[in-house]
């Protein structure tokens, strides 16, 4: 062992408590992910043959380019009949469709 005066020894402690402080804080503040899907719960229905791009964009996992696909796909095709038809849309596809069907009406 390498023989160390009184003040090294104070500093290397000092540098210790420092990255053992830092480690703890660092520690506090990550927020670990959930692996569950997270649903939310508050949403109200939204009727997907009368809504407008806010309230399409209110849905979850649905972003604003999607919902103007859907706005633009009832102009020109029509009303959606079914769930199903939602599956037309570029960027639905059928793990989306199963997140947000319980907030979609017709």
């Amino acid at each position: 062992m390498i023989p160390l005066t009184y003040r090294e020894r104070k500093i290397l402690l000092l540098i210790g408590v420092l990255l053992l402080l830092g480690g703890i804080l660092r520690l506090s503040k990550i927020s670990y992910p959930s692996f569950e899907e997270e649903k939310p719960t508050s949403l109200k229905k939204v009727n997907i043959n009368t809504a407008t791009l806010e309230e399409l964009t209110t849905l979850p996992y649905i972003g604003e380019k999607i919902a103007l696909r859907i706005i633009n796909h009832r102009k020109l095709q029509g009303e959606f009949k079914s769930l199903e038809d939602l599956l037309k849309i570029k960027g639905i596809g059928h793990k989306k469709l199963e997140l947000i069907k319980d907030y979609v009406i017709f």
